[in-house]
């Protein structure tokens, strides 16, 4: 399964796209089940590292751009990091594509 059709998962139905909404408006630092603690954020970018490298590429987002070069930062916060990212710059396509959809069929 890769991260899109995790995600896809993750986010279905109407309470998944109010979820998306959220993340759009907010982003995920403000708590999102699934994507709040370490271990799950370190986790996911694990077992999907190269397709959020991959994203971090096409969006021209090198590791240190995530974190403040002012402070000290570990791998684990790099790897929070980059979860984050992907997951909002996901969320910012599909809610923008589901909006679509629901215009399209009104």
């Amino acid at each position: 399964m890769s991260f899109n059709e995790y995600l896809q998962q993750r986010f279905e139905g109407t309470e998944g796209t109010e979820e998306l909404r959220d993340i759009t408006r907010h982003g995920l630092s403000g708590g999102v089940s699934g994507f709040i603690y370490s271990s799950e954020l370190s986790d996911l970018y694990d077992r999907y590292e190269d397709e959020i490298e991959q994203t971090l590429d096409d969006y021209e987002v090198k590791l240190h751009d995530l974190v403040d070069s002012e402070q000290f930062y570990s791998v684990q916060m790099l790897k929070e990091q980059s979860v984050w990212f992907f997951v909002e710059a996901w969320a910012d396509v599909e809610y923008e594509r589901r909006e679509e959809e629901v215009a399209l069929a009104a």
